[in-house]
């Protein structure tokens, strides 16, 4: 009846999976996607396939098979979590079964990344996701280790089968990087080598030879009077080359990367405290439904 529910090759799909969109989900049929065709992340994709209690999650939580694939397999979506470093490149709760080698700072913390590959109290003794044991020291992986586990390096591409990577072409440039080939200097227009200076007249006086007294002379209208400094007057381009330049133009960032950035941060802080809030109230859920499946059990 699950299977009657995929339109995915039977080949690529894991039994137990009934993931229906192959947009918005993995060949696995297991895996959401919450990476658009596009490169960007919208996480409420996690949200639009699926529709399994509750967290929407496109498998039976019940299939052993699908307990297997993801820990042994991993979610490809674990590959593009680490290569991003966004914790929403992957949903809840196909991120807590991606290995901790895939986990970073970033992914981990309030994240949830790699929850099923640690202990804890209420659930693991009796087997919970990929681990079993009574205690950090006595835990024992459930089906094995992913080959991840073994590599002893970070991961840097997306496991397969699940994703193919395109071949990056080879430069067929023959210029060693950073060898720049020799290029003619530019002409720089030749300045002009003869500066036109004004020229003034020295004012004449006409002072009378014998004076019987004395008489402040007199200054003829029609004369130029004495030459003053030359004043320089700069060009617009002089002007722009002043106001324009790196140190001016650090200052000016410098007075408003803190008024830009405010915003972001407040968005940020929001961001976090809601994601950390979400994934307490998912936890304690998770904690509620294992203990009445085994008061029940």
């Amino acid at each position: 009846m699950i299977q009657n529910r995929k339109n995915i090759a039977n080949s690529e799909a894991t039994s137990g999976c009934f993931c229906n969109d192959q947009d918005k989900c993995y060949p696995d049929g297991c895996t959401r996607k919450p990476i658009k065709s596009d490169g960007s992340i919208d996480y409420n994709r996690c949200t639009q396939v699926g529709g399994n209690s509750p967290y929407g999650q496109a498998y039976d939580t019940n299939s052993i098979e699908v307990g297997r694939y993801f820990c042994l397999q991993q979610p490809p979506c674990c590959a593009e979590m680490f290569r991003s470093n966004n914790p929403e490149a992957c949903c809840w709760p196909e991120k807590g079964y991606c290995y901790p080698t895939y986990c970073t700072p970033e992914t981990k913390a309030n994240n949830n990344c790699g929850w099923y590959w640690e202990f804890h109290d209420s659930a693991t003794p009796n087997g919970y996701g990929c681990m079993k044991g009574d205690s950090p020291s006595t835990m024992q992986p459930v089906f094995g280790l992913p080959a991840i586990a073994s590599s002893g390096s970070a991961p840097t591409s997306t496991p397969k089968p699940q994703v193919t990577e395109t071949p990056q072409p080879k430069s067929t440039s023959t210029i060693a990087p950073h060898q720049p080939t020799s290029t003619a200097a530019p002409t720089s227009p030749s300045r002009p080598t003869n500066t036109l200076t004004p020229t003034y007249r020295q004012p004449t006086y006409r002072v009378d030879p014998n004076p019987t007294s004395y008489q402040p002379p007199q200054v003829d209208p029609t004369e130029t009077p004495n030459p003053k400094p030359t004043i320089h007057i700069k060009s617009p381009k002089e002007l722009a080359r002043e106001v324009i330049n790196p140190e001016n133009i650090q200052k000016l960032n410098s007075s408003t990367k803190k008024i830009l950035d405010t915003p972001k941060e407040g968005l940020n802080t929001i961001k976090q405290a809601d994601q950390k809030l979400e994934n307490t109230a998912n936890s304690w859920i998770e904690r509620i439904r294992i203990f009445i499946k085994n008061l029940i059990n």
